[in-house]
């Protein structure tokens, strides 16, 4: 949808962003491949399609939103063009994206931040702050999305925090994302995927 500037889901939306040099950064909660996500219109949506609507109206069924800039979490409105999923795949291989950690041109980080990242327990919206990048970016590099290649001796996945137990409570509390988060140790992002069954999807 459309929606005129200084409105109050236009002010709330852009209040979750961090407008860089080159990328703005969505700074919210994140899939587990980097995305922003945002609760719009009664339902969770990606927020770089929120950010296209907004500019363009809505999207022609089974389009997709593309990055011009490669960054999942990136929701300039320039950085982003409508696509088929054939122009997608075709960005994709165009881009490279079969290229690893620190040989990505828009890399901020060393094999060595990668390895700290890894073991560092702290919410990964402090973790992100420490390194300079989006919270998502920490959640892909926890979860072995991003930075595949790096092997650490001893690391958890970013789950490992949690036990079934804990995750069947949380799927039921009706507390807000915020909440749980902070009464269990974890990301925000964390408790979304887990209570969208996009981790942990074989506790029931």
């Amino acid at each position: 949808m459309r929606l005129k500037r200084g409105s109050k889901d236009w002010d709330r939306f852009w209040s979750k962003v961090n407008k860089g040099p080159k990328c703005w950064e969505w700074q919210a909660c994140c899939t587990t491949y980097g995305y922003g996500v945002i609760w719009w219109g009664k339902t969770h949506k990606l927020a770089h399609r929120v950010v296209y609507e907004m500019g363009h109206g809505t999207i022609p069924q089974g389009m997709h939103i593309c990055h011009k800039c490669d960054n999942p979490p990136c929701v300039r409105p320039s950085h982003l063009f409508l696509g088929t999923p054939k122009d997608n795949h075709q960005d994709s291989y165009r881009k490279g994206r079969r290229a690893v950690g620190a040989m990505l041109p828009q890399s901020k980080l060393t094999e060595k931040d990668v390895k700290e990242i890894l073991i560092d327990t702290r919410k990964y919206i402090d973790i992100g702050k420490s390194y300079n990048i989006n919270p998502g970016t920490v959640s892909s590099i926890k979860y072995k999305i991003r930075w595949k290649h790096i092997k650490e001796k001893g690391v958890c996945s970013g789950v490992s925090k949690l036990t079934e137990p804990q995750v069947k409570e949380i799927r039921k509390l009706n507390k807000t994302q915020k909440e749980i988060a902070k009464e269990y140790g974890v990301s925000r992002a964390t408790i979304w995927q887990i209570k969208n069954r996009i981790t942990w999807k074989h506790v029931k």
